[in-house]
């Protein structure tokens, strides 16, 4: 994937392998790894959402800014918004 994508397909692609890599880090115990895929895969994932909605791309890495767009798309996932603040 073109790593600045604006066909939200390619982000949820990518953020799909990023939890693979996710699932084998776990596996062989290696939790800074995995919770680097974590991230990456958090983060393509809401990218791919804010692109399916119209959202202009921004090369930014912030959940938390992310996420508050996609919250301006659909207000369901501020339920997430405690949980990413804490972690």
């Amino acid at each position: 994937m073109a790593k600045e994508s604006r066909y939200w397909k390619d982000w949820l692609d990518n953020a799909e392998e990023n939890l693979q890599r996710v699932e084998k880090h776990l596996k062989d115990g290696d939790m800074e790894d995995a919770a680097f895929h974590l991230q990456q895969a958090i983060e393509k994932y809401l990218k791919g959402l804010l692109l399916s909605k119209g959202w202009k791309f921004k090369p930014i890495h912030d959940l938390e800014r992310l996420l508050d767009d996609v919250v301006q798309f659909d207000s369901d996932f501020e339920r997430f918004m405690g949980d990413l603040r804490r972690g």
